[in-house]
């Protein structure tokens, strides 16, 4: 029996388990089955959700995965020490 029926508000999931419920939840398109990870516009932090449109220049992805790899490609936080850029978000 898994540890996370037995107990399973003590069970901790590795990240691989957190995306793959993640795609299983777009993959179900209650909405539309599309994905984007972005930036607030009334900078309240970040937003990962399923959505009809595309916002901006970030494009719509099937895949949750596809969604974060894009937005941690454009996040120069992710290949340098400086401080984000956020010029590519909806102001």
């Amino acid at each position: 029996m898994d540890d996370d029926i037995l107990d399973p508000f003590n069970y901790k999931y590795d990240d691989s388990k957190r995306l793959d419920w993640l795609e299983k939840q777009n993959k179900e398109a209650r909405y539309t089955g599309r994905c984007i990870f972005r930036w607030s516009t009334t900078g309240r932090g970040w937003r990962l959700h399923e959505t009809s449109s595309a916002f901006g220049d970030i494009p719509t992805f099937t895949s949750v995965r596809d969604a974060i790899d894009h937005a941690m490609r454009q996040d120069k936080r992710t290949r340098t020490d400086e401080p984000m850029n956020r010029d590519y978000r909806i102001k």
